[in-house]
């Protein structure tokens, strides 16, 4: 059918701008974070016969950020997420996790949260910002669950020196181990002088 005119509405002012409006569509330009309903509505006579809507969420980038980014979760620890939110306008912060059987989220709230490790993988942790049941915004850190971990990533030694490691372990020896066996890549450099199922010398 013939229409007279097509008329262009926003639902919240103050989130989208309205340009290039036509017949045959318009210009949606994002000013804040939020969401709103654009309406068309096709006129014939003053009357509206016709009415299409589309559904516009604006997310502001970088507005979400969770400390640390990534972690290593030992199995049966947890490790405490914290959120750095810019927004003001939401109504809440829902956090997620990509694989709860490998990292669960035990507890949380708008500005942080606590996960859980469960079995070995890897899972990523998502903080989104909802507003109307809509993600406006989202943050995510990436969680590797492993079974045991040291408690020193590197070190640097004098020759003749000694340095120790000791072990955070959450297996059950006799039950998932028997044993813990540390080596050196090179003998040469660095020796394990002596050793335990939860601690090692190093000699340099």
């Amino acid at each position: 059918s013939t229409v007279d005119s097509i008329e262009w509405k926003v639902s919240t002012p103050g989130i989208v701008t309205l340009s290039n409006t036509s017949s045959n569509g318009a210009t949606i330009t994002g000013i804040a974070d939020g969401s709103v309903v654009v309406t068309a509505s096709a006129k014939l006579g003053g009357a509206v016969i016709y009415t299409s809507q589309c559904n516009v969420s604006v997310s502001v980038s970088g507005a979400l950020t969770i400390t640390p980014d990534s972690a290593r979760v030992i199995i049966g620890k947890t490790q405490t997420l914290t959120l750095t939110n810019t927004l003001t306008n939401y109504d809440s912060i829902q956090w997620t996790s990509s694989a709860a059987y490998y990292c669960s989220i035990e507890e949380q709230s708008n500005t942080a949260a606590t996960v859980k490790g469960v079995l070995s993988g890897s899972a990523t942790i998502y903080a989104r910002a909802m507003l109307n049941s809509t993600a406006i915004a989202t943050a995510q850190a990436i969680m590797t669950m492993v079974g045991m971990e040291m408690n020193k990533s590197s070190m640097s030694l004098m020759i003749g020196e000694t340095g120790s490691i000791s072990l955070a372990n959450t297996m059950v020896e006799g039950t998932d181990y028997d044993t813990i066996t540390w080596t050196s890549t090179g003998n040469n450099v660095a020796v394990v002088s002596s050793s335990s199922n939860t601690s090692a010398s190093i000699m340099g």
